[in-house]
Order: C-alpha cells, then sequence, then structure tokens
C-alpha cells in the first residue's frame, strides 16, 4: 500500500511541473488552437510459462490480467503543438492459492510553443516509464515480469529560449535548460540540471564563408552527497567554406573545462579541442556529413547519412561524446506509450550496461526509418538497428 502512495506522489509531481508549463503557455487567447481529448481503456489476459524467464527448474507460471485506463489530449496551434499521453497499468497476477497487483504509471507529454512570435519560444518535455537498471540482471517478459532490476524513473524538461535577428548580418540565439531525472528507489540518484548556452551565427554568407560563436555551461547537482556534482563548460569558434554547391568543410577550435570525480582524484580535465567535417549532398534528397577531431581523452569521429523520398526517411549516424546515465535516461528510446522499447528477438527492453557514477564515453551508432506522413520512427530492433557502446573516460574507473 505504501509503495503504491509513494508512486501516486511520484507521478502528480511530473504532471503538475508539466500542466504548469503548458498553462503558462496557452494563456493567451490570440492562440488559435484545435483541442482533442480521447479516453482509453485496454484489457488483456496472457499466460506465462517462464514470466521472469529464469534458468531450467526456476521456471514461474504466472496469469497475468492488463486493465490499462488512459486519457491522450493533444493540441494543434499556429503557436502551440502539445501531446500528451497517460496511462495506468495494473497488472493483476494469479496462480492457484496466489495472488499479485502492481500498477505502472505511464505518461509521455511534450509541447512546443512560440509565447512571442519569431522572439521567444518554450518547449517542454516530461515522461514516467519503468526501466530495468541493471541490464547483467533477470529482466524477463517486459513490464509483467518479477523484475528486481524494474523500477519507476520520471524526467521533465524545461527549455525556455530566444532567438532574434542582429540586422542583417547575424542571428543571436539564448537558451536555458532545466531537466531533472528522478527514481522511485534509492538504488539511483536522483539530479536536478541547468545548462546556459548563447551563440551568435552568421546570417549573410560572403563569398562562401560562414562563421559561429558559441558558449555552453551545464551545472549537474546530485541529492546524494555520495555523488559529486558536475561542471561542464565550452567556448568555441566555427567557420565553414562552401567548395561548391554540393560540398562545404566546416571546422571549429574550442576549449572546455570540465569537472567530475574521477578515480584518480583530480578534478580537472580540460584542454583545447578542435574538429574538421565534411558536408556533402549529392542530390537534394542525399546528404552525407563526416568529421573528426580532438578532445581531452582522445580522438573523435561522426558520421551521419540521411535520404529522403516522397514517404520515408531513411538515416544513419555515428557519433562519440561525453555521457552520464542521467543523459542516457532523458534519451532513451520509448513507445507512444512511454514504454521503453523491447527488442524483438530476444523480448528484453533495449538497454545496455552504463555505470551509475562514472562520466563516460559514449560511442553511439544508430540507424531508422522515418515515415513523412505520420512522423513516426520504426522501433529499433525492428527495422531499425539501436546500440551503445560505455567504457569509462581517461582516470574514471566503472562502478
Amino acid at each position: 500500500m505504501l509503495l503504491r502512495v509513494a508512486r501516486a506522489g511520484f507521478a502528480r509531481q511530473v504532471v503538475k511541473v508539466f500542466a504548469a508549463a503548458t498553462l503558462g503557455c496557452i494563456a493567451y487567447p490570440a492562440w488559435a488552437t484545435s483541442w482533442e481529448l480521447s479516453p482509453s481503456v485496454e484489457l488483456s489476459e496472457t499466460y506465462s510459462d517462464n514470466i521472469s524467464l529464469r534458468p531450467a527448474g526456476q521456471e514461474e507460471s504466472w496469469y497475468v490480467t492488463q486493465f490499462t485506463p488512459g486519457l491522450a489530449l493533444t493540441a494543434d496551434g499556429r503557436r502551440l503543438d502539445l501531446s500528451l499521453n497517460y496511462r495506468l497499468q495494473n497488472l493483476f497476477y494469479a496462480r492457484e492459492g496466489s495472488r499479485r497487483f502492481r500498477a505502472n504509471h505511464q505518461l509521455q507529454a511534450r509541447m512546443n510553443s512560440e509565447p512571442m512570435r519569431e522572439l521567444l519560444f518554450f518547449d517542454a518535455n516530461a515522461s514516467i516509464r519503468q526501466q530495468v537498471l541493471d541490464a547483467d540482471g533477470n529482466i524477463g517478459q517486459g513490464n509483467i515480469a518479477f523484475s528486481s532490476g524494474l523500477t519507476d524513473i520520471a524526467t521533465i524538461s524545461l527549455l525556455p529560449y530566444a532567438k532574434k535577428r542582429l540586422g542583417h548580418w547575424s542571428v543571436a540565439e539564448l537558451r536555458y535548460t532545466h531537466d531533472r531525472v528522478m527514481y522511485l528507489d534509492y538504488r539511483a540518484r536522483d539530479s536536478v540540471s541547468n545548462a546556459i548556452a548563447v551563440s551568435l551565427i552568421d546570417a549573410k554568407p560572403v563569398d562562401r564563408w560562414s562563421w559561429r560563436l558559441g558558449y555552453w555551461l551545464r551545472t549537474v547537482d546530485y541529492s546524494e552527497a555520495r555523488r559529486p556534482n558536475e561542471r561542464r563548460e565550452k567556448i568555441n569558434v566555427g567557420l565553414g567554406y562552401d567548395l561548391s554547391s554540393k560540398i562545404s568543410l566546416n571546422g571549429a577550435v574550442g576549449y572546455e573545462d570540465n569537472e567530475y570525480e574521477s578515480a584518480s582524484g583530480a578534478f580537472a580535465l580540460s584542454g583545447n579541442y578542435w574538429n574538421l567535417g565534411l558536408n556533402w549532398r549529392p542530390t537534394r534528397r542525399t546528404n552525407v556529413a563526416a568529421g573528426g577531431g580532438r578532445r581531452f581523452f582522445g580522438t573523435v569521429w561522426n558520421l551521419g547519412i540521411t535520404h529522403r523520398t516522397r514517404r520515408i526517411t531513411i538515416s544513419g549516424s555515428y557519433s562519440q561524446q561525453l555521457s552520464t546515465r542521467r543523459q542516457y535516461i532523458l534519451g532513451l528510446e520509448t513507445d507512444e506509450q512511454g514504454n521503453v522499447l523491447i527488442d524483438l528477438d530476444t523480448f528484453r527492453p533495449i538497454t545496455v550496461r552504463i555505470p551509475f557514477d562514472s562520466v563516460f564515453i559514449r560511442k553511439r551508432g544508430q540507424k531508422g526509418i522515418i515515415n513523412g506522413v505520420r512522423n513516426s520512427t520504426v522501433s529499433p530492433g525492428a527495422d531499425g538497428d539501436y546500440c551503445d557502446y560505455a567504457v569509462s573516460a581517461p582516470g574514471r574507473a566503472n562502478d
């Protein structure tokens, strides 16, 4: 009973923050917006003779009844685009002489708005979902399995930003981001992040040249005292040159100052960095971008390929960057109901082994298909591939 009460309060906290941000943006009577509210109910029955995918001799068989009421809210207007999908997944387990029950809150919400036309913008995202923390543990079949590694995770991101054209020569942009990652239990650490980004971009390239100036600062505060806070700061200058209408070069140089705990006890992992890239547009529908450079932890590479047809967009990418578990959670792939995507070959959540307390180098390769009519992505593990490799950054050991 106490667990159910905790989960309810956990869900309300996220919904209240997202609702407050939404109401603040729709309080403009001039916005012409069409609203649609769609309730739903889902009822299903499942039988499994090995619900947690345990080894031979340890199997458990259960009948599982799922009763899931839901509510979908959408808004479509000139200056507001909103989508909110909430479900309460009630799971009733039964077998001879035994009964169990679990309720899962599931939320996927996003909002894009323009409070002041062509000047001030505001985006927001929120989610509540269940995720397996230990990819090496006994995962089982999605949410219906009995898994000690399955936990509720809530995220909320608020992004106000301003863009202003300065005469005919540049565009200035100021962004502020506030996000939170919250866990129901105490095996992981809640965290709050604040970031500011300032950029000045060339709006009128001269003689095929273009330029960009940028500054970025992010701090991350963890609720548990044993986990030191993080701070990352960057400043850079970028240049571009068009060799032709189809080929262009780009590059950047800058300085980064990072502070996070390392195994050696050093807190400053800083240094100059640079990168060079090539962008090739063989046709109007195809774009290839590739590049490489050097950061304080070593050589980095990136690749991006996009091809568009009348109905679909096919893409592939590879990148390397510093990351943390909270950044992974904020960008986790989910379906329309907010459930973590399931690998159709293994019927397990698509997840990887990621250390809790490490800043690590994330090497990510991805390919996918986007339906241009419905704007929906094909799930990784089905027609798209998703892979992640987490390795420790210099001076930092995996936990």
